[in-house]
């Protein structure tokens, strides 16, 4: 066989390897593809069946909003004052204990991550943690923005020393979560005229010093994560728009009142699946 020959064969031979190499390559990607596929399709269909009937659920948020001011002036009277507004924010779970509690139903653990707040303030300071829930409704300056709220859990009315001082959960959610927001000094060094000098304060101090409210209302959002004690780990994305006014009120008569029902499942806890 000339030589000529011999490299053709062996093109040739070449050629037809390369040709089932990728063959088998391109076999092996639909498969490949076709497995991660059905996975995918296989994991779709379980956390839609787990999650159909979900354990846990946010039934109602209620928000508080007022403001208040602090008197800086050495001889209180009012002429040196820094306005801050406050948001107390309550969140009712409801568990589907609707005969009996189970491990499936109960807390072991919750804690809220992920914490965003926006509004279309300049250089805002915000404040964002627990809530006494024995000083609801009241202003307190909250000390500072927590990256992480986690919460004791309490397992029977023996653990329960009634100090709500500290973050505390009960673990048949028969109590709500609740939240404090502050957005700190929007107005420093106010000065209260002598004609407004009985003017209570509260959110109307708020139209007295010409606050713009769109401008400062909140845009809050955050995670509430719960691990039941079946070791089974949910959680639930959170998102308020903390109106200061409404067609039905405003926050400069005083305060306002929001309080949002959900009876469908759209603010359902998402079960996580743990690989």
């Amino acid at each position: 066989m000339q030589k000529k020959e011999k490299f053709k064969l062996v093109l040739k031979t070449i050629a037809v390897i390369i040709l089932i190499v990728i063959l088998i390559l391109a076999i092996n990607f639909i498969f490949r593809r076709n497995k991660i596929v059905r996975n995918f399709s296989n994991q779709i269909t379980k956390t839609f069946e787990e999650n159909k009937n979900p354990n846990f659920r946010i039934s109602q948020i209620l928000l508080y909003s007022s403001a208040d001011a602090t008197d800086y002036s050495q001889n209180k009277d009012l002429q040196d004052l820094s306005i801050s507004q406050f948001t107390d924010i309550a969140i009712y779970i409801e568990n589907d204990a609707k005969e009996e509690l189970s491990e499936a139903n109960t807390i072991n653990k919750i804690y809220i991550d992920n914490i965003k707040i926006e509004s279309k303030q300049e250089n805002p300071d915000f404040k964002f943690e627990y809530k006494n829930p024995q000083n609801f409704g009241k202003f307190e300056d909250l000390t500072n923005k927590e990256e992480k709220i986690e919460f004791e859990t309490i397992h029977s009315n023996e653990e329960d020393n009634k100090d709500y001082s500290t973050a505390k959960f009960f673990t048949d959610c028969s109590n709500p979560i609740t939240l404090g927001f502050v957005n700190s000094n929007i107005v420093q060094h106010f000065k209260m005229e002598e004609q407004n000098k009985l003017l209570s304060f509260n959110g109307s101090i708020l139209e007295l010093a010409n606050v713009d409210l769109e401008k400062i209302t909140p845009k809050i959002s955050f995670e509430i994560h719960i691990l039941n004690n079946l070791n089974e780990e949910y959680f639930c994305k959170v998102f308020l728009n903390v109106d200061l006014k409404n067609s039905e009120g405003s926050i400069n008569s005083g305060y306002i009142i929001l309080l949002n029902n959900y009876s469908g499942n759209e603010h359902s806890f998402i079960k996580v699946e743990n690989n």
